[in-house]
């Protein structure tokens, strides 16, 4: 039996040769899991889709590096529907589900948090992307599908090259849900701030940005990330994001960009499997920690 099992998917459950992001990977799950052994735990590592592993010999999960579950998003849906209830997910069930899908988005401005504005593209649309466009006059914007990560299936695309893209929208909306958002430009010079928070209090933060050329900040992509110190009105903007989820998450990363008329919207809050960054403040994984222990007991 196993009081807490970190979760990760196959392309980073290997130990061996580790280098780049896998090597940031295993620090970050290690630093969790030596958090939660200092508490007394018992703690184990698997992939999601582990085939053979029972999963009712754990009290509690974390989801961690799952990331490929956007590519296996049905099979990851009946996972989590399967576990056993009693079995604690960490964040939980009901949370993962919400934010699995982007169209989260319209429920958080519903209740007055400052998103990116975003326009949805819904499965088997037929509507040509010049049409899309039009209607709101966009020089620029972004495409991007409602269950991703990671860049997957991300475009940025200008008011000239729609022709370009036309086939290319048409054959990718008929598959899935997409956004449609407008480029923000400050996010070449500003990048993009990402703010941990655990139980709902902030931790810390880092700034992503994108490398020259490029618009996306992934490190998958060339981005490169440091610590941050935001400005003290973000953090309560970060706040006001986690009280309009349909739940206090237990842990949070809300990402943070400056729009293009001058103030800062949420571009995300990532509440499945974000990177948390424990490498740039590894006493994090430990309040991490201590909030699982205290759900277990």
């Amino acid at each position: 039996m196993y009081h807490i099992c970190i979760l990760t998917d196959d392309a980073h459950l290997t130990t061996t040769d580790a280098t780049g992001l896998l090597a940031n990977v295993l620090q970050e799950d290690g630093l969790l899991a030596q958090a939660l052994e200092a508490l007394g735990l018992q703690v184990t590592r698997k992939s999601w889709s582990d085939p053979d592993f029972d999963w009712g010999q754990c009290q509690g999960l974390v989801i961690r590096s799952t990331w490929d579950y956007m590519d296996r998003f049905e099979e990851f849906t009946k996972w989590l529907a399967q576990l056993p209830i009693s079995v604690q997910l960490f964040n939980s069930r009901e949370i993962v589900g919400w934010n699995t899908d982007k169209r989260y988005l319209f429920d958080l401005e519903k209740k007055g948090v400052p998103v990116c504005p975003s326009v949805l593209v819904p499965q088997g649309n037929q509507k040509p992307l010049q049409e899309w466009i039009l209607k709101h006059q966009w020089d620029e914007f972004v495409l991007k599908p409602c269950i991703s990560a990671g860049g997957r299936h991300t475009y940025r695309i200008t008011a000239e090259e729609i022709d370009r893209y036309a086939s290319l929208f048409l054959e990718l909306s008929a598959q899935e849900d997409f956004l449609l958002q407008p480029f923000q430009q400050h996010i070449l010079s500003h990048g993009e701030i990402s703010l941990m928070y655990f139980g709902g209090q902030y931790s810390h933060a880092v700034i992503k940005k994108a490398k020259a050329g490029d618009f996306r900040v992934q490190d998958d992509f060339g981005g490169s990330v440091a610590e941050y110190d935001p400005d003290k009105a973000v953090i309560p903007l970060g706040e006001t994001v986690l009280q309009a989820c349909p739940e206090m998450p237990l842990y949070a990363r809300v990402d943070l960009i400056w729009e293009n008329e001058g103030c800062w919207v949420l571009s995300e809050v990532e509440l499945v499997e974000p990177e948390l960054w424990f490498r740039h403040r590894p006493e994090a994984a430990t309040v991490l920690a201590q909030l699982i222990y205290a759900r277990l007991s």
